[in-house]
């Protein structure tokens, strides 16, 4: 291209460049919404759920329960062969006495 540069290139430049500056700028917003989307779940979760120490703490509380439960049933089974070791003898009816 030689030769002078006329005021319809000059202003197709000027548009193209205000297209791609404004295609940035809502790029840009979109990753600062993000960004901002991400801050505010992160801070959700940190007050919802679950931390380490209260994981920690649940979980020896179902050791405990699941630990009570198998000295019942140890109990229990001693009782069941306590009932089977050692019958308990028949009673002895007592006799009419004659008249």
């Amino acid at each position: 291209m030689t030769g002078a540069v006329e005021w319809q290139v000059l202003v197709f430049m000027a548009g193209g460049a205000v297209a791609l500056g404004g295609l940035l700028w809502r790029l840009y917003n979109a990753i600062a919404k993000s960004d901002r989307d991400l801050a505010a779940y992160k801070l959700h979760v940190s007050e919802t759920y679950v931390t380490k120490a209260g994981l920690s703490e649940q979980t020896r509380q179902i050791m405990d329960a699941i630990g009570g439960v198998n000295g019942s049933i140890e109990r229990l089974n001693e009782r069941i062969d306590r009932v089977f070791e050692a019958p308990k003898p028949a009673r002895r009816r007592r006799s009419t006495p004659e008249p």
